[in-house]
């Protein structure tokens, strides 16, 4: 069997993170025993990496180390020459989670309720998360979302679907947070949100993070509420689709114009993919 180049995984060392990643990244997501801890959040999180081996055992095993024998250099929040997790989340969309878009508040979930992997390698990952109802600005939603993360690139594939009743269509917003100092723009605006972040320790260079729709979902782009967003006017039980993810300017995104660049050709390849043809004989 081939080696799998994409891997994931329940964290019960640290209650029930989810963690995911491929050979350029990895991401979290929170569930309901985090939420039970006071740690809410159904934003996605980034974790920074420079090397193509998986990191999310070692990083666990070395945070819980240096918890164990109070040792603040094992944290993963210290790189150690691999990368480290020094995105901060919160209660922020971090790195392309969602939420309801009405005015200018954004009004979200808590803690996924629910996850089943659907492929695990050894070029995809696949799972899929559900979130309890919540109230959204006078309609209760629920959410189920898609993530699909393959070998080779930054970007999750994600298709959420909200389902409600009292409304025709609500305004569905997947985001990015902006976090002070950090630089968001909108390299094709309708399609493409970029942000050129700020780390929680300034050694850690600068987090890249983008989102990336095709045209035909017909969405729109802004920033609102401490995010970049990009916004779908949908009907209950009708889907959206988009990339989201991460680079590293420790690791192959050096500046934001690479960074630009490379959710621009992420864009094209969507909008434009390869065709195989047989020719018969």
């Amino acid at each position: 069997m081939s080696e799998a180049l994409v891997f994931g995984r329940e964290a019960p060392e640290r209650k029930d993170d989810f963690a995911w990643e491929n050979e350029e990244t990895a991401y979290r997501i929170y569930g309901p025993a985090l939420e039970a801890s006071g740690e809410i959040t159904s934003g996605i999180d980034v974790w920074s990496k420079r090397v193509p081996n998986f990191v999310i055992d070692s990083f666990y095993r070395r945070d819980a180390e240096g918890a164990r024998t109070h040792n603040s250099s094992l944290s993963y929040h210290v790189d150690n020459g691999q990368g480290l997790d020094s995105y901060e989340v919160g209660r922020s969309r971090g790195c392309g989670g969602t939420g309801v878009l009405a005015g200018d508040k954004l009004i979200v979930s808590k803690n996924y309720t629910k996850l089943l992997i659907l492929g695990n390698g050894p070029i995809r990952f696949a799972f899929e998360v559900t979130y309890a109802p919540w109230n959204a600005n006078g309609t209760m939603v629920t959410e189920t979302k898609r993530i699909t993360l393959d070998a080779g690139t930054h970007m999750n594939k994600i298709q959420s679907t909200y389902t409600f009743e009292g409304v025709s269509t609500l305004e569905l917003a997947a985001g990015l947070a902006v976090h002070k100092g950090a630089d968001a723009t909108f390299p094709a605006p309708g399609s493409v949100a970029s942000v050129w972040d700020t780390p929680q320790t300034a050694s850690a260079g600068r987090i890249a993070t983008g989102i990336v729709a095709a045209r035909e979902e017909h969405a729109r782009t802004l920033a609102v509420a401490g995010h970049a967003l990009v916004v779908f006017s949908r009907h209950s039980g009708e889907p959206f689709t988009y990339l989201a993810g991460s680079g590293w300017s420790k690791a192959d995104m050096p500046t934001v114009q690479d960074w630009d660049r490379y959710l621009q050709l992420q864009l094209e390849q969507m909008e434009h993919p390869l065709e195989l043809r047989w020719n018969s004989r």
